[in-house]
């Protein structure tokens, strides 16, 4: 979600000279999540940001960021599931 979305949203309605009842009925949710949704006390939804997108033709949804991934291959050895298994082999025998 982008920084600021409820301004985003407001100004874009307001543009389309429409109140918040109007927007809520046209994307279908109630009068109430979305007046919480443009004083951002709620985040929306995937669903309804991207009906508020689409209707409002703005845009909300902001890319992932990706995370960094060491190339380096780790120096400790990993564990596989059969030294598990002894592992645990071993503790039930005992």
């Amino acid at each position: 979600m982008v920084g600021g979305f409820g301004a985003k949203i407001r100004d874009a309605r307001e543009r389309m000279g429409l109140t918040q009842q109007d927007l809520a009925t046209r994307v279908k949710e109630r009068l109430s999540i979305i007046q919480k949704v443009e004083s951002e006390k709620i985040v929306p939804d995937m669903k309804l940001s991207r009906e508020l997108e689409h209707f409002l033709r703005i845009a909300l949804l902001a890319p992932r960021a990706e995370i960094p991934t060491s190339t380096e291959m780790t120096t400790t050895p990993s564990l596989t599931l059969g030294d598990i298994a002894r592992v645990r082999h071993r503790v039930k025998n005992q």
